[in-house]
């Protein structure tokens, strides 16, 4: 199955301060709550403003990018979830919802949206300050 490519401009929903980042064969997308991953091979567009470098700690981009899920973390359909994935939503056929932990995290309080072209979505539960902006 070939997978998607998405629109650079796009990801700029994802990023509070309108940055994007380059680390780790990823552009990376952040918010105050939420973090976004996507390998470059998946990106159209221009990188002219793309700022090379990781914005968080690498190790959150790392355990996002490379955490296994588990059958025992799955979840349904997370509707709250949504409202914030809109841009992406011809890819929700094939997105995967779960908790996980990121970075030594061990209250495992973090949804991971993921697909299988490698694009990631990690969101902090609640939603707080991130669900009243957006």
């Amino acid at each position: 199955m070939a997978h998607p490519t998405i629109q650079i401009d796009l990801l700029l929903h994802f990023a509070e301060d309108k940055r994007l980042y380059r680390a780790f064969d990823h552009i990376i997308a952040v918010s105050s709550c939420s973090l976004l991953v996507v390998p470059v091979q998946h990106i159209r567009g221009s990188f002219a403003g793309v700022l090379d470098g990781c914005p968080v700690p690498w190790e959150e981009v790392l355990d996002l990018i490379e955490a296994e899920g588990s059958d025992s973390n799955r979840l349904s359909d997370i509707a709250y979830i949504w409202p914030h994935l809109d841009p992406l939503y011809a890819l929700y056929e094939q997105m995967h919802f779960e908790r996980i932990s990121l970075a030594g995290n061990t209250s495992n309080n973090i949804i991971r949206v993921s697909h299988p072209c490698g694009l990631r979505f990690a969101m902090t539960e609640p939603l707080g300050d991130f669900h009243e902006k957006n």
